[in-house]
């Protein structure tokens, strides 16, 4: 290989010594050819094959429909990236949209059950109200009307005492059940918690009668004074009174006392009514 880079290097230095120079170099003249002895140029022109042109420019128009399709589709996909970003934006709106009107619905109904709940109270309060205004407006009243008096205050062949009724007030006929009265100087007069109270040997009577509207008893009552002659001392009839309405939706006592001070007529001095439930409305008899 050395070898034959030197007769490579040994031929290169002959050449150049062995190139005649150049008429420049000699100092000679070229001579230069006369006017329109000088060839023309040759025009040549390459002309394509038909198919190969074909080929070319169907090519060029796949190329360029191709990218007129890949702009289509980038525009496509912008425009439905747009879209989806929008409905996006409404999806979000519309689920805040919802939650607030299942806020404002859950709200409505909260105040809905608590107005639910108010009517009901409501009702039931004017339930009662009604119930209340019946019995204390529509049903019967009992109360004591003294008849006569029998020796009182002289005493002669007659026990002293008095005689009295029960008159109905009321508006609804009343059905008597039990009846305690007693007549005792007020000295004697019990009370308990405020209240007098009946004797433990007071009259008691089983009474079932039917106290029409503005009526009375059909027998009158009578209530001897035990003590003897009671002079000027102050007299108390003490009664307490059980009686129902005719559809027994309630019962009702009367504590009542009549006092007599001196010769005066027997006075209503002390009232109290109440009202029981009805179940012990079935209690009585008649």
């Amino acid at each position: 290989m050395l070898a034959a880079f030197g007769l490579a290097l040994c031929f290169s230095s002959q050449g150049e010594a062995q190139e005649p120079a150049s008429p420049a170099e000699r100092g000679e003249q070229t001579e230069q050819p006369p006017l329109g002895m000088v060839d023309p140029p040759i025009r040549i022109e390459i002309v394509e094959d038909q198919a190969a042109v074909d080929a070319r420019l169907r090519a060029a128009d796949i190329s360029g429909e191709r990218e007129q399709a890949g702009l289509v589709a980038q525009e496509a996909i912008n425009r439905a990236t747009q879209r989806i970003v929008k409905i996006s934006e409404w999806q979000n709106k519309a689920t805040w949209f919802g939650a607030c009107l299942v806020a404002a619905t859950i709200l409505l109904m909260i105040q809905a059950n608590r107005a639910a709940v108010a009517a009901a109270k409501e009702a039931k309060r004017a339930a009662d109200i009604s119930e209340e205004a019946f019995r204390r407006w529509e049903r019967p009243y009992l109360f004591p009307k003294v008849l006569e008096t029998h020796q009182l205050n002289n005493a002669q062949g007659l026990t002293p005492g008095i005689r009295f009724t029960l008159a109905n007030y009321g508006k609804t006929p009343a059905i008597t059940d039990q009846i305690f009265f007693e007549l005792v100087p007020i000295s004697k007069l019990r009370f308990q918690g405020g209240t007098p109270t009946i004797a433990d040997d007071a009259k008691i009577m089983q009474w079932y009668e039917i106290v029409p509207v503005d009526g009375e008893l059909n027998n009158s009552l009578f209530a001897p004074f035990e003590g003897g002659n009671p002079g000027n001392e102050t007299l108390v009839l003490h009664c307490h009174i059980l009686y129902r309405d005719p559809s027994r939706s309630a019962t009702y006592t009367h504590h009542f006392t009549l006092h007599r001070l001196g010769n005066q007529p027997f006075r209503l001095a002390y009232s109290q009514h109440e009202t029981h439930s009805p179940r012990y409305a079935t209690q009585g008899g008649g």
